[in-house]
C-alpha cells in the first residue's frame, strides 16, 4: 500500500487487518513515516507499525451515514507524531504499555528502556524483557481505571481531547553503554505508571540488541514468548551469525533476525 492511499484514509473508520490478533476497527487518525495511529473503542490509541500490516478495509457507508457512530463522532484522540515507530517508544518511557494486541508475543509492562533497536520491559511474571523493536508489531498505553467517577484525567483518550505532536524526545540512544542498570530511567516526556507498584527489575543496557547476547553468556534463558520458536535453555555463545543455546536435550542455534523477544530467567 502506497503512503498516498494511506494518507486519503484518515479520518475515515477502517478495519486493520482481516483477522488474527492484530485485526482492530478503528478511526485512522494519522499516518506517519513507517507507522500509522489508530483510534479504536477498547484499546484507545493504537499504533501500528506499517511493515506489520497486511490490509486496511474501509467501511462503507451511504451519504446519510457517517460510518463511526454517535460516541465516536463526538470523541477526538491525544496521540503522539514523532519523526517514526521507535521513537513512539520515547514518549512512551515509564508508562504501563501492551506489547502487540495478542499472541505469543503479546505483553503488558512498565516500559523502562527504548535504543535504536530494541526496549526493555518490565513485566509481572517474567521479569525484564527484551523486545527487538523490528518484531513489535503495535503499541499502545494501557488504559487506566479512573477511582471515581468522572475522575478521567488518567486515561489516554479521558473525555475530549485533542491530537499533540511529540516534541521533545524522537532521538535514540548514542554511544556504547554497557554494565547492570537500574531500571530507574530518566524519562522527561512520560509520567511514572500508576498501576506500578513492584520496584523496578534490574536489566542490562547495551548499544544494541545482539549485545546483549554476550551480557546474557551463560545463563539460562528464554527467547521468543511462545508458539514453535520459543526455546529454552543456557545460551553459551554468539558465534558465526548464530546464537547458540543449549536446551534439555539438543543443542539450538538461532539466526538472531528470527529473536523477537529475550529474558534471563
Amino acid at each position: 500500500m502506497s503512503d498516498y492511499y494511506i494518507q486519503s484514509l484518515v479520518g475515515r473508520r477502517i478495519n486493520v487487518n482481516k483477522g488474527g490478533p492484530e485485526a482492530k476497527a478503528g478511526e485512522l487518525l494519522y499516518s506517519g513515516y513507517n507507522y500509522v495511529v489508530v483510534g479504536t473503542d477498547k484499546d484507545g490509541v493504537v499504533y501500528y507499525a506499517t511493515r506489520h500490516l497486511k490490509s486496511f478495509g474501509v467501511v462503507v457507508q451511504s451519504d446519510n451515514e457517517t460510518g463511526y457512530g454517535d460516541e465516536n463522532a463526538l470523541r477526538t484522540w491525544d496521540y503522539f507524531k514523532p519523526s517514526c515507530f521507535s521513537a513512539i517508544l520515547d514518549n512512551m518511557l515509564g508508562e504501563n504499555i501492551q506489547i502487540n494486541r495478542g499472541g505469543p508475543e503479546s505483553r503488558q509492562g512498565k516500559l523502562l528502556l527504548s535504543t535504536y533497536d530494541y526496549i526493555v520491559l518490565a513485566t509481572e511474571k517474567e521479569g525484564a524483557v527484551y523486545y527487538k523493536t523490528e518484531h513489535v508489531k503495535s503499541v499502545s498505553v494501557v488504559q487506566r481505571k479512573a477511582d471515581g467517577e468522572g475522575n478521567t484525567e488518567s486515561s489516554n483518550e479521558s473525555g475530549r481531547t485533542t491530537s499533540r505532536a511529540s516534541g521533545g524526545k524522537t532521538g535514540k540512544a548514542s554511544g556504547k553503554q554497557s554494565g547492570k542498570q537500574s531500571g530507574k530511567q530518566r524519562c522527561e516526556s512520560s509520567s511514572q505508571s500508576a498501576n506500578t507498584i513492584a520496584p523496578d527489575p534490574e536489566f542490562y543496557q547495551e548499544y544494541g540488541f545482539n549485545d546483549l547476547f554476550d551480557r546474557l553468556k551463560l545463563r539460562k534463558v528464554k527467547i521468543n514468548r511462545g508458539g514453535p520458536d520459543a526455546i529454552e535453555g543456557m545460551l553459551t555463545e554468539y558465534v558465526g551469525g548464530y546464537v547458540v543455546v543449549y536446551g534439555d536435550k539438543e543443542i539450538h542455534r538461532i539466526l538472531p533476525k528470527h529473536i523477537k523477544s529475550l529474558s534471563s530467567l
